[in-house]
């Protein structure tokens, strides 16, 4: 990946990527994530705001909490739809 973006962490999976691209032709893509998705809208703000405090605020995560709600998926199957669309 080239550009603005900056690799800030996880250096050695960086370097894997590197190698594995290497031996492919690719045009990188960039694009918005978790536009548009309530709950990883929320818990991207909740990893933000934590992060830039350097510890975890239960405000914070009440805050996510309060956003969306609370829901449990009722059976496996509406748990595995959930996670494969995402």
């Amino acid at each position: 990946m080239k550009g603005n973006y900056r690799r800030k962490t996880n250096h050695e999976w960086w370097k894997r990527l590197d190698e594995a691209a290497g031996r492919h032709q690719i045009d990188w893509h960039w694009s918005q994530g978790h536009v548009g998705h309530v709950i990883q809208e929320a818990a991207d703000r909740a990893a933000r705001k934590i992060a830039a405090l350097g510890h975890v605020e239960p405000a914070v995560l009440q805050d996510a909490v309060d956003r969306v709600g609370v829901t449990e998926p009722e059976t496996e199957d509406d748990l595995a739809s959930q996670t494969c669309s995402e």
